[in-house]
């Protein structure tokens, strides 16, 4: 699994070096403090320790969570500068929420769980940083599903995030709401659920085009009406979106050739460092490439999930649920932003990506990861 992951961390180094050799360089530097990191957190890290750093790491997270809001750095709030380093204290949220389904069962303490997810999601969006505090949303609600909450709590949300979707077309809307009554009715649900569910989601339904037209701003408008026709606002909202799609259509089977991309080379594909490096390694190495850092990610995911599957106690295997969650949901969003399938949202890709922060404490919960798993074994 390390080596999957140097491999991945390889790739995405000798790519940011065709766009920025500076910084080629400081994620190399960045590589060798994350190894670092990692080997001694596996090497003198032992899981009877987490009930004794759990509380100083929450103070911690949340400590720097609210710090960023109080004392911007160059008027962003999502980073600490220390002059050699910026530090985002978001990342460490990926740190404690896997410590936080070890020590405590989303079954048993579900609002104990549900709290300290939820304070870290609005403090993060508060930044804002839209990704990061979805990335903490979706791990909590995957967790909450994997523990087997109660099933209600879990649809609820779902089916209030559909009929917002639905809600400018009237037949899909009708049809959801057919759906849920039925789905309810199937799970034996009581009567006084059902009418809450149905009265929420009419609501829901009839405040979304009313919202959409008061709340929203035009700017925030056209970004959504971008994502769902990228041809039309291809020089303006979907401009990213557009050039990513124009990088990976380049790169064909083999692509380009290293360092030959012109869509980065000259300046047409925005971030290409950072949130859209897969179109950069798409241009590059095109589809043969791209199959090659798709494959490293399936077998670190695999590994994770066999690694679930085959462990014998409870509180690592929800330990390492969080994590491949977390690794899972940068694949997803960075990757089918990359390909047009999910609107543009900047997400660093695992391993890959230029960065210290999550470089750090991606190799942090690699070796963390791989100490579970020893333990599975003796």
């Amino acid at each position: 699994m390390v080596v999957a992951a140097l491999l991945l961390t390889f790739i995405g180094i000798s790519e940011i070096y065709t766009i920025n050799p500076a910084l080629a360089y400081k994620q190399m530097l960045f590589l060798g403090v994350a190894l670092l990191a990692g080997y001694l957190t596996k090497r003198f890290f032992d899981f009877s320790y987490v009930r004794t750093v759990y509380t100083p790491l929450v103070v911690i997270t949340f400590a720097l969570l609210f710090l960023v809001l109080l004392f911007p750095s160059h008027g962003v709030r999502r980073w600490i500068d220390l002059g050699f380093f910026r530090f985002q204290p978001s990342e460490l949220t990926k740190l404690l929420l896997p410590f936080t389904f070890y020590l405590y069962d989303p079954w048993m303490y579900m609002w104990r769980n549900f709290l300290v997810g939820a304070l870290a999601f609005l403090l993060i969006l508060m930044e804002p940083d839209l990704g990061t505090a979805v990335s903490v949303a979706f791990v909590m609600y995957m967790m909450f599903f994997y523990a087997g909450v109660n099933i209600f709590l879990l649809l609820y949300p779902l089916f209030m995030f559909l009929a917002v979707v639905f809600s400018f077309n009237i037949k899909l809307f009708v049809l959801l709401i057919g759906v849920m009554m039925l789905l309810l009715y199937r799970l034996r649900a009581k009567w006084y659920i059902t009418i809450f569910f149905l009265v929420s989601a009419l609501f829901v339904g009839m405040v979304t085009p009313v919202m959409w037209n008061t709340a929203l701003k035009p700017y925030q408008r056209a970004r959504i009406l971008a994502f769902l026709n990228p041809g039309k606002y291809r020089k303006s909202h979907a401009y990213q979106l557009y050039q990513a799609r124009v990088a990976i259509g380049r790169g064909e089977i083999f692509g380009e050739g290293w360092d030959r991309g012109t869509q980065k080379k000259y300046g047409f594909l925005p971030e290409a460092h950072t949130d859209f490096i897969f179109s950069s390694i798409a241009e590059d190495f095109g589809f043969a490439g791209s199959i090659v850092v798709l494959s490293l990610y399936f077998y670190i995911l695999f590994y994770l999930f066999r690694g679930i599957v085959r462990h014998r106690y409870g509180d690592h295997r929800r330990f390492l649920m969080g994590i491949l969650l977390f690794y899972g949901y940068s694949f997803l969003i960075n990757v089918g932003m990359n390909l047009g399938l999910l609107p543009t949202k900047g997400y660093p890709l695992s391993f890959v990506s230029y960065g210290g922060s999550h470089l750090i404490v991606d190799y942090i919960l690699l070796f963390l990861a791989l100490k579970s798993l020893e333990k599975a074994e003796r």
